[in-house]
């Protein structure tokens, strides 16, 4: 590769996928010809990472790539920098060209000026011949800083370009391409980051700021990559409680950045940058304008200086950090009458409004905190809960009353969870306990932090004081009910024996509650109480669902409003608990999506790992894929490792499941099972991880490894590690145990897993333990084969497709061994279209090895099935349904002889060689 200068690029991109697709599309576009591209984008906002990840593609794919910055290079400063490392096949061109080409790269003879179109045509013939010997990438960051002359030709080559194998990258700042650059250029805009890509950047920092502080830094970075890395600098070690206003520090190097521009601004001008600031981006121009005092002329200073730009009726600025400047550069005398005049604006809402005057008082006290409760009750209904939460807790630092300051900090941790900051839920739950006594209190504020801890925590310090709080005079029954259903979580996530067997006691003393209040409500309204208590008994009991379902078929009756996103996660739960991943897979489904709309999708973090059990489970492993990939943002955007950790692993089962094996193993490398940081997981995640690393390596053909694995999800008793996770692999272990002749400790597992399950396992659970059971067995062949028929042929309507397919194998393989061909046949041929369907590519590969073991060609696959006609599929079918040739040929009105023509085209294509073998290739 040959660098003009080095691009700027950060360490990690995130998100960015369209981006990215752009500019790889834009890189093969020049593999067949010529391709041009102008990355447009706001100062901070990665085009110089964009610039560079498509450079890497370029150099990867063979490009001779010139890359480098216009920035402080005057004149033809950056064509001779694009020149010089071309001129190696200068040579081959005419000595009417060379001359200005050696003339502008010794910089003796200013060709450019005394005859630009001799120099654009030498330097346009220089490129061509270039890229002769292969493709040629000129990569320009900030175009718009280049000299004339060196825009002059970069114009001029994009408008000669026809055949020639070039590309012609550039990145400018700003909304509009330089002036300068062709009109007819293929633009591409990159805009701001998402909230949740925001939130992983903010997480990735060496010290990601939490609290309060973290949410400030996501709305006021709008997305802005770079402000948020440098307002999290700023931020780290300070005090992050709620202050006035912005409530931000904002870096020195960002107010210098801007300062100097803003001070030279007239001063009504100033006035319009400071209310627009203050305004935030929910201010439009007159509102702007008339807070003011000024008019749109005002506005013409800040737009000459780049500052601002007005589009349609609002005043924008050029980034994130103008605005912090704008702000912080005004005295707080300034900013007050800034705030107070936009809260006279008559088009307001009541929110905007009273956080205006909350910005605008000089004091702080009751008066304050009432107007900041009603600024967080209008967000909270508009799904800002974090900005909501951070009125509520500025709210409680406004007055002296411990009661009053207690309630707003409960409230703030209610909605800080439900926003995702799970760190600043755990810090309002600490403050609540130090302000106050009352159990109900007490009580929201442990709901809150309830359902993240097992997640956030080691398992010993998860255990929540639940009967403490109920022993305290709690009456609360909406609290009591969210308390149960955070101990139910606790219990589930961690496996914890004691927790469990103490669920329906407290599900009890929670349903004898009389006391309803408008808080409680908040937590689990009334409607959502029955779903709640069944999902919480379902964890204690997972045998006790169906008996709850028959007992009270309300429960999957929909509600309204918070009721419905809890009945369906509850029911959800349940469910899941119950081995019912098609009906868990659709409740969990539909309460992620309303958490989304709500902006509340870190709420309930351990319904993505439920959601991806079931969706893996179901077959469903495209959506599955997309929701291990949200929650994996979602664990890094909320500080949540163990849930990382989880997510992790079962995306690496799920690249096990897909095919990739490759990439499974060099993802286990990164998660390493054997670590003293997995020392530290709780049994969920222990039990996650062995299960995906002992998949990895009984794909790779290391059974006895995979065995280790599979065993590490038990003690050394055999006795289950957790009670929903363990008992998932005991199939799997026998399969691989069987492999590596380690039946012994299989064996000893098996039986305490039985006799966990009870006298009434689900079916799904029955079925794995005597599966397992046959896979071990070295005698008793009616017994062995009839446990196998019954898992082959046991997974009703489909449910888990994979699992039936591979118990399918095993039963036919298993029948191979005793040459019973023709019975193996039509179970391999099943296993393989199931496999194929769902895509899991590696076990498809396996039953057609075993097909063509029992004599049935490779090519007798779905994707040979495939290939035919649709005139073809049916006389194949018909064909082997046993239909003579001219019994087909009578329903088709054809001739036998052309049904016969059909029928030798067929068979190849089918890996078959007479119409004898199309029933083991064709399904019904």
């Amino acid at each position: 590769m040959q660098t003009v200068a080095p691009l700027r690029r950060e360490p990690d991109l995130i998100g960015r996928t369209a981006e990215r697709s752009r500019l790889a599309r834009a890189v093969q576009e020049a593999r067949t010809g010529p391709a041009r591209l102008l990355v447009l984008g706001e100062t901070g906002i990665g085009r110089s990472s964009l610039l560079a990840t498509a450079v890497d593609d370029a150099r990867q794919q063979g490009f001779r790539v010139l890359a480098g910055s216009g920035t402080s290079l005057p004149g033809c400063a950056l064509l001779r920098r694009l020149v010089t490392p071309l001129m190696s096949v200068a040579d081959r061109l005419p000595d009417s060209l060379r001359t200005p080409l050696h003339g502008l790269v010794s910089g003796t003879d200013d060709a450019a000026v005394r005859d630009p179109g001799t120099l654009h045509g030498a330097v346009s013939s220089l490129v061509r011949e270039a890229a002769r010997d292969r493709p040629l990438a000129l990569v320009i960051d900030d175009v718009q800083s280049a000299g004339q002359g060196s825009l002059d030709l970069l114009a001029f080559l994009g408008h000669r370009l026809t055949s020639e194998h070039i590309l012609l990258l550039f990145a400018a700042r700003g909304l509009l391409p330089p002036e300068q650059l062709d009109t007819d250029l293929p633009v591409h805009h990159v805009g701001p980051l998402s909230v949740t890509e925001a939130t992983v950047l903010l997480a990735r920092q060496p010290s990601p700021p939490r609290g309060w502080i973290r949410g400030e830094i996501l709305r006021h970075a709008g997305g802005n990559p770079r402000a948020v890395i440098e307002l999290a600098h700023s931020a780290a070690g300070g005090d992050h409680r709620p202050r006035q206003g912005f409530g931000l520090t904002v870096p020195a190097r960002i107010r210098r950045a801007h300062t100097a521009r803003i001070e030279e601004l007239p001063a009504k001008t100033r006035r319009v940058l400071l209310v627009a600031a203050a305004a935030e981006d929910r201010g439009d121009l007159q509102a702007v304008l008339s807070a003011a005092g000024a008019d749109l002329a005002d506005c013409g200073p800040a737009e000459d200086a780049a500052l601002i730009t007005i589009v349609g009726h609002r005043i924008c600025f050029r980034d994130p950090t103008v605005r912090l400047a704008c702000y912080s550069d005004a005295s707080e005398h300034d900013r007050r009458q800034a705030h107070r005049a936009l809260a006279a604006f008559p088009s307001h809402d009541a929110g905007r409004r009273a956080w205006h005057l909350a910005n605008a008082a000089e004091e702080p006290g009751e008066d304050v905190a009432l107007l900041l409760e009603t600024a967080a009750a209008v967000a909270c209904r508009q799904g800002r809960h974090v900005e909501a939460a951070g009125a509520l807790e500025r709210a409680a630092d406004c007055t002296s009353d411990a009661g009053r300051s207690a309630r707003r900090c409960a409230r703030a941790a209610l909605l800080a969870a439900r926003g995702g900051h799970h760190a600043w839920c755990r810090q309002l739950w600490e403050r609540v306990r130090d302000l106050t006594g009352d159990p109900a209190l007490l009580g929201v504020a442990t709901a809150a932090a309830g359902q993240h801890l097992p997640l956030h925590e080691p398992a010993s310090a998860s255990v929540l004081p639940i009967g403490r709080l109920l022993d305290s005079g709690l009456q609360d029954r909406g609290v009591a009910m969210a308390l149960a259903s955070a101990a139910g979580m606790a219990a589930l996530v961690t496996g914890d024996a004691a927790m469990r067997a103490a669920l329906a006691g407290i599900v009890e003393r929670a349903e004898s509650l009389p006391v309803r209040t408008a808080l409680g409500d908040e937590l689990c309204p009334g409607p959502a109480d029955a779903a709640v208590a069944a999902s919480v008994r379902s964890i204690g009991d997972p045998g006790g669902w169906q008996r709850t379902q028959d007992a009270d078929p309300g429960l999957h009756e929909p509600q309204s409003g918070r009721a419905e996103l809890i009945r369906l996660l509850s029911v959800g739960t349940a469910s899941w608990m119950a081995d019912g991943p098609t009906v868990a897979s659709g409740y969990l489904r539909r309460a992620v999506q309303l958490l989304r709309e709500d902006n509340a999708v870190g709420a309930h973090p351990f319904a993505f790992v439920m959601l991806l059990d079931a969706l893996a489970d179901c077959g469903l492993w495209r959506e599955a894929a997309a929701v291990q990939a949200e929650a994996t943002d979602v664990a890094a955007a909320g500080g949540l490792p163990v849930l990382g950790r989880a997510v992790a692993a079962q995306g690496i089962a799920l690249q096990v499941l897909r095919g990739d094996v490759a990439a499974a193993q060099q993802a286990l490398a990164t998660l390493d099972p054997w670590s003293n940081r997995a020392e530290d997981d709780n049994p969920m995640v222990r039990c996650l991880v062995h299960r995906a690393a002992g998949r990895v390596h009984a794909a790779a053909g290391d059974h006895a490894l995979a065995c280790r694995h599979y065993l590490a999800m038990f003690g050394p008793d055999g006795e289950p590690e957790h009670f929903a996770w363990s008992y998932r692999a005991v199939a799997e272990l026998a399969r691989s145990a069987a492999k590596a002749n380690r039946h012994g400790p299989a064996l000893r597992v098996l039986h305490r897993v039985r006799r966990s399950a009870g006298s009434a396992p689900s079916a799904h659970r029955a079925v794995l333990i005597d599966r397992a059971a046959a896979l071990l067995a070295v005698d008793d062949e009616h017994a062995v084969e009839s446990a196998l028929h019954a898992a082959a042929t046991g997974h009703t309507g489909g449910e888990r497709p994979h699992d039936q397919a591979v118990a399918m194998v095993d039963y036919a393989d298993w029948l191979r061994a005793r040459r019973r061909f023709v019975d193996a046949r039509p179970l391999l041929r099943a296993a393989h279209d199931t496999f194929a369907r769902i895509g899991a590519t590696h076990d498809a590969g396996i039953a057609r090895e075993l097909l063509r073991a029992t004599g049935v060609s490779l090519r007798g696959t779905v994707e040979g099935f495939a290939l035919l006609t649709p005139q073809q599929q049916f006389i194949a079918k018909l064909a082997a349904q046993g239909l003579s040739n001219r019994a087909i040929a009578d329903r088709l009105v054809l001739s036998p002889r052309t049904v016969g023509s059909h029928l030798y085209q067929i068979y190849p294509k089918l890996g078959v060689v007479s119409r004898r073998q199309l029933p083991d290739v064709i399904s019904e």
